[in-house]
């Protein structure tokens, strides 16, 4: 699944402590495909959803590089996301934990929205306040 880079290795780029999504992956001692996941430094929530999405189409394509870690990472240099996986990470269980993820940030940017717009502004006298 994996391609050498042609950039930054790695371990290198790792280094430079960019922002990135980690997903880990480790087989349960009962045979489980087991997954964390979470966010290292912070990039836009569109440019996560959007990077998920292109993830997924790289992992089916087989456009990835290798990464030495037991782990999927989207690293962002600048605006540019790259993307490494190790060899023993399974395609098709990543591809459903990346879905997984897409749709827990989906959710909490809705739930965030929502909740904006049930926030009122009141006045001094605690009546609604009109724009």
């Amino acid at each position: 699944m994996e391609q050498e880079s042609k950039d930054t290795p790695f371990g290198t780029l790792m280094s430079t402590n960019p922002p990135r999504l980690v997903v880990l992956y480790r087989q349960g001692e009962d045979g489980t495909q087991q997954f964390q996941w979470g966010m290292v430094g912070t990039v836009p929530v569109l440019t996560l959803i959007g990077s998920l999405v292109e993830a997924q189409a790289r992992i089916r394509h087989d456009s990835v590089y290798k990464c030495e870690e037991s782990a999927f990472v989207v690293a962002w240099e600048g605006d540019r996301p790259s993307y490494w996986c190790h060899q023993d990470v399974p395609k098709t269980a990543l591809l459903g934990m990346l879905e997984t993820i897409k749709h827990s940030v989906v959710g909490g940017r809705l739930e965030q929205q929502a909740a904006a717009q049930r926030m009122q502004i009141l006045g001094p006298d605690g009546s609604p306040m009109r724009g």
